[in-house]
């Protein structure tokens, strides 16, 4: 090591592990570990460990306050893949810090505040010094709307006003089986071993005495791009979902879930949900037989929307469908 001093000035001291270099550190140390490497405030310190660089910035007067601030060669945290990420030493990494992830072409972020999380393939537990690395884009939620239409049965939704507005919604009557049916398309980021968490939200429009259900049922199958036919009906997947409604929920936006589905064996980018929905009125399940004050009385239940919410991997694929 070396330090000089010019005009009054402190140089700062630039420290190197690797064996080419003249002003080699005996061995290949943590700065942040033991009693630390001694340099002063702002020198920089190179290592080299099973072949990839290191560098580390000295921000504080203690023989052990080195920052990691690159590894890789890049100007980020930059590693191979989760193993590697979860094997980084994070004394000396700020909470805050990114690490790019080369085999998930994703961007992590450390939290040594937050938690405790559960690892889970998106969810990595720090090495030496604490923390988890959390997903910027992978294993976070999403929506994705659907689009709406009626389906094939005689009996189809209302369509009339809600309430004394001038706005047009669609309504489920609890006399009768409305259908519905909806496409989803998936995005490039979805991550595709994943399930995917369709629901409805909606409305109601009448104020039950006591808990009343509305009963759902339906069907849905997956179409990847390039697979396998899209099949019939004895090919698709059945489900049935309860949504209760209680006293004072009059008017209140809801959700009414309809499951979590598993992925199909073949994911691809633009990989198609399709489902087909009813509210089965007329099954003795379905309780939720309090008229609503104005319009169609049976109609009680406003239909605002559809969506899913599916975990993402990565910001999209490279190419262009894969």
């Amino acid at each position: 090591m070396s330090e000089a001093r010019r005009g009054g000035v402190d140089r700062l001291t630039v420290i190197s592990g690797g064996a080419q270099d003249p002003l080699v550190l005996a061995g290949i140390v943590d700065p942040t570990a033991g009693g630390g490497v001694a340099a002063p405030e702002g020198s920089t310190y190179h290592r080299y460990v099973s072949a990839v660089g290191e560098l580390w910035l000295k921000y504080g007067a203690a023989n052990t306050a080195w920052r990691l601030v690159s590894t890789g060669g890049g100007t980020l945290l930059n590693v191979a893949d989760l193993t590697a990420l979860g094997a980084v030493s994070t004394p000396g990494i700020d909470d805050g810090s990114v690490a790019y992830v080369r085999s998930l072409d994703a961007f992590y972020t450390l939290t040594k505040t937050g938690g405790p999380y559960t690892p889970d393939g998106i969810t990595v537990v720090a090495g030496a010094g604490g923390g988890y690395w959390l997903g910027q884009v992978q294993g976070r939620w999403d929506d994705l709307q659907g689009s709406v239409d009626a389906g094939n049965r005689q009996d189809a939704l209302t369509r009339e006003v809600y309430r004394d507005t001038n706005l047009l919604m669609l309504f489920f009557r609890h006399d009768q089986d409305d259908s519905l049916h909806f496409v989803y398309q998936l995005p490039h980021k979805w991550r595709g071993d994943t399930d995917v968490h369709p629901h409805l939200h909606v409305v109601p429009m009448a104020d039950p005495a006591a808990d009343e259900d509305v009963y759902f049922e339906g069907q849905y199958t997956w179409a990847p791009i390039g697979f396998s036919p899209i099949p019939a009906l004895a090919g698709w997947t059945s489900f049935n979902a309860t949504l209760t409604i209680s006293p004072g929920d009059i008017y209140e936006h809801m959700i009414a879930e309809l499951g979590q589905f598993a992925p199909p064996a073949s994911p691809t980018a633009s990989t198609c949900l399709l489902l087909y929905l009813e509210r089965a009125g007329t099954n003795v399940l379905d309780t939720y037989d309090t008229n609503k004050a104005s319009g169609t009385p049976a109609a009680n239940l406003a239909v605002l929307s559809t969506d899913l919410h599916y975990r993402a991997e990565k910001f999209g694929t490279i190419t262009e469908y894969s």
